[in-house]
């Protein structure tokens, strides 16, 4: 597992075209991070993502090191049900969503992400 504090990096397009071919050598699942500042920016790199092969998206709703997005989807039950339904229309790999847990009721905003899920057909 690799993990770096904050979220500054090329890009989407730079990781396929020159970190996704090295991954790929190496026997391990391969799960991006998505983050992004608007829900705009959260649909649009897991577009990208949908089109790569990868295993699996980490939705990051939970990153207190940017000013906008991130922990501020994340922190209610309203933002994460929000992001997670609106990615969830564009992604068809698993998703792990990811919460912060500076919160008073992680439960309860967890249901934001579980009920897209039980609402979701096994044929959409």
């Amino acid at each position: 597992m690799l993990n770096s504090i904050g979220l500054q990096n090329p890009g989407v397009e730079y990781f396929a075209e020159n970190d996704l071919p090295f991954l790929k050598k190496i026997d391990t699942a391969i799960i991006v991070n998505a983050c992004g500042s608007t829900i705009e920016d959260y649909i649009e790199v897991c577009k990208m993502l949908d089109t790569l092969d990868i295993d699996g998206v980490e939705l990051n709703l939970s990153c207190p090191n940017v000013k906008a997005g991130c922990m501020a989807f994340g922190s209610s039950y309203e933002g994460v049900k929000e992001v997670t339904s609106k990615v969830r229309k564009v992604l068809n790999k698993p998703l792990i969503v990811k919460l912060t847990p500076n919160v008073s009721n992680i439960a309860r905003i967890a249901k934001g992400a579980e009920e897209r899920w039980s609402r979701r057909s096994i044929f959409n």
